[in-house]
């Protein structure tokens, strides 16, 4: 039997701009980093004969969900992307699994929201990815 280890700390954000510089995010909120395909790649049409067709979708987009604490040291740079729509790339590397997700060409949805209360809470940024990968 194999086990092992998970920390979260082996798992890296890092985006790389023209406009920005190249940097990892630090200072990650509560919430998990969140990863996913935004399209079925393919999808199977069955006949009423039983034939089988597969339509592959060209279609490769992507959204990653980070948040930040509102005392991280990139917080303001990640504002600042979200105002412009600045083309980037995002690399969510996680060293425990072996597992790189993310693409060349992203830019931010949008601002993230700015929550006020009790508590200082977390900002989440939406990072559409238009060359979605996960390997």
């Amino acid at each position: 039997m194999e086990i092992k280890n998970y920390n979260p700390s082996d798992v890296t954000i890092t985006v790389a701009s023209r406009a920005f510089g190249t940097f990892a995010v630090t200072g990650l909120g509560e919430d998990n980093i969140e990863c996913s395909a935004d399209n079925d790649f393919a999808e199977a049409v069955t006949g009423f004969q039983g034939d089988v067709v597969i339509n592959e979708s060209a279609k490769r987009n992507g959204t990653i969900k980070v948040s930040v604490q509102a005392t991280s040291p990139q917080l303001k740079v990640l504002k600042r992307m979200a105002d412009v729509t600045d083309i980037f790339s995002v690399w969510v590397v996680n060293k425990a699994t072996n597992e790189k997700t993310g693409g060349s060409k992203a830019f931010m949805k949008k601002p993230a929201d700015n929550k006020v209360g009790e508590k200082l809470a977390d900002r989440e940024f939406e990072i559409q990815v238009l060359d979605y990968t996960d390997r």
